[in-house]
């Protein structure tokens, strides 16, 4: 009986936790799209942790999303479809293409610890 009751407790306590983790990933994913459409790189930045500034200095984000915004267009809708590796991945439409978008986060602090735009697998 108390082992039923530790492994109840214990899967409340993660379905709670994923719940919050989940919130933080949807307003992270928000706060990027916004930043990502005005074009506010130095934002994205700010969002990461500071192992993914270590990682991806600003300069780097700066150039990448550019290049990102320049090929595939603002970000007209994200749609959060799956977790993969604890990442949150939105099936992300852009003006000229749909692509991956996975979100990471760091559960310490909140920030970005992983950001990842990736083709779409074709079937």
């Amino acid at each position: 009986m108390k082992k039923g009751l530790l492994i109840i407790a214990l899967l409340c306590f993660s379905l709670g936790f994923s719940q919050t983790n989940r919130a933080a990933n949807g307003k992270a994913a928000n706060n990027f799209q916004t930043a990502f459409n005005a074009s506010d790189y130095d934002a994205i930045f700010d969002m990461f942790d500071n192992k993914m500034k270590a990682e991806f200095p600003l300069e780097r984000t700066k150039l990448f999303f550019k290049r990102i915004k320049e090929s595939r267009g603002e970000i007209k809708t994200m749609e959060h479809y799956k977790l993969r590796e604890q990442a949150m991945v939105y099936k992300t439409t852009f003006e000229k293409d749909v692509m991956d978008v996975r979100i990471s986060i760091n559960e310490k602090n909140g920030k970005v610890s992983g950001l990842y735009i990736v083709a779409i697998a074709k079937k």
